[in-house]
């Protein structure tokens, strides 16, 4: 039994024109009469194209892509709060959306007085918010400052409280959008969990999110939107793959990166990968080394320049970043190299984030670039190394003995923390 289905469903916008009814008459005979046919034919953007899947009762699905592929979009028309322009949906049960956490907030009320106002947003009724009361402010962790006007909060506060209105939403139907994201690692982790308890109980969740790790964790099923079109839909594991390779460049060729806007001081130019023998690859075994080679272009005459790049597991997020000393550069063309030879990265793959600054500011930066694969398959005489565990491999073995006795000494915690 599906609790949703979505059926061709297309959405369009039309960029710097209003929809029929939300225009005054002024505006829509302004733009009748002076904006051009072509024009406005040729603003028309399809947000989504030709969407069609279904959700069954009590499955949690998650919907990747990159930014601008449609997954806010979808989201919105799966939460009512705009209309698809073709196909339909169908819902069996409550829906509970948490898309803008904090909406409706009042700076001027306490933190129990906009609970109960934030809940009612959101669609709890009042009995609903009063009997899981005491859960939301335990969840929050701000039992302290409850009766105090949210507008003296911390930003993290804040967040913590609204997430925890939110996350206690009743309804067979849970719309996630990118909201595990707030407060510190800790917190991060408790949404994490509060999450993964709400979709273990039966509840049917849909979850949007560029977090690769928490899709995985909480969903069993994926769909990858690119462009507004469902690139493939399965397995979290495979779709995530899917994902992570797409857009790799054949072997032999380096990737082109997005150029800076023409003011900026200095832009990226393109990335490669190469081997010990300087040919570019992508793809490298186990243990092997590797070269990053990035190539940017400096405009303008820039002081304490530096250039610096990050790698990035989407299971763990960055894992190392490493930066040029600062120097004073003139205009030209650059090259920046960089030799990874240890610690031996773990099979899976592997993303960069870029950057160009100096001292004061940043100059172009760019994340999810380029694709690094570590294969599993290692040299002919070594064994077959599987991943899962951990980001990196260690080279020594674990040495395992036989002992006549174990002499074991146990501490009291006083002690140990001594």
């Amino acid at each position: 039994m599906n609790s949703i289905t979505v059926e061709g469903v297309w959405k369009d916008y039309r960029l710097g024109i209003q929809r029929a009814g939300t225009q005054r008459l002024g505006e829509a005979l302004r733009q009748a009469l002076f904006t051009p046919s072509r024009r406005r034919h040729e603003d028309r953007i399809w947000a989504l194209r030709e969407i069609d899947f279904s959700v069954a009762q009590g499955e949690a699905l998650g919907v990747i892509g990159r930014n601008g592929a449609g997954k806010s979009t979808l989201l919105k028309i799966l939460s009512r709060v705009t209309p698809p322009t073709r196909g339909r949906l169908r819902y069996r049960g409550r829906l509970a959306s948490l898309l803008e956490i904090g909406a409706g907030f009042h700076g001027e009320l306490t933190g129990r007085e906009n609970i109960y106002l934030n809940g009612a947003i959101l669609g709890m009724r009042r009995s609903e918010i009063a009997r899981d009361f005491d859960n939301i402010v335990a969840f929050s962790g701000v039992e302290r400052f409850i009766d105090t006007p949210v507008k003296h909060y911390s930003s993290g506060m804040y967040m913590r409280l609204a997430f925890s209105v939110a996350a206690h939403l009743e309804g067979e139907i849970l719309l996630v959008d990118e909201v595990l994201a707030v407060g510190d690692v800790e917190f991060q982790h408790k949404c994490l969990r509060r999450m993964g308890a709400v979709a273990g109980a039966g509840r049917t969740v849909v979850f949007v999110s560029h977090d690769l790790t928490a899709v995985q964790r909480l969903c069993s099923r994926a769909v990858l939107l690119d462009q507004g079109r469902i690139v493939c839909a399965g397995d979290t594991a495979k779709v995530v793959a899917t994902y992570l390779s797409a857009g790799e460049p054949n072997s032999g060729q380096a990737w082109s990166l997005p150029a800076a806007p023409a003011e900026s001081s200095a832009s990226l130019l393109r990335l490669s990968l190469e081997d010990d023998d300087g040919r570019p690859r992508h793809v490298f075994r186990l243990f092997e080394a590797w070269t990053l080679r990035l190539s940017f272009e400096v405009r303008r005459t820039t002081r304490h320049f530096m250039c610096a790049f990050g790698l990035i597991s989407p299971h763990a997020g960055a894992i190392a970043t490493q930066w040029s000393k600062p120097r004073d550069v003139e205009p030209g063309l650059y090259e920046a190299r960089y030799r990874w030879e240890a610690p031996a990265l773990a099979a899976g793959h592997y993303v960069f984030a870029l950057g160009l600054s100096t001292y004061e500011r940043p100059i172009h930066f760019l994340e999810d670039q380029c694709r690094l694969t570590v294969s599993e398959a290692t040299a002919a005489e070594d064994v077959v190394r599987g991943s899962g565990s951990g980001i990196v491999l260690l080279r020594e073995d674990l040495e395992v003995r036989q002992v006549a006795d174990l002499q074991l000494t146990s501490l009291s915690a006083d002690t140990a923390l001594r």
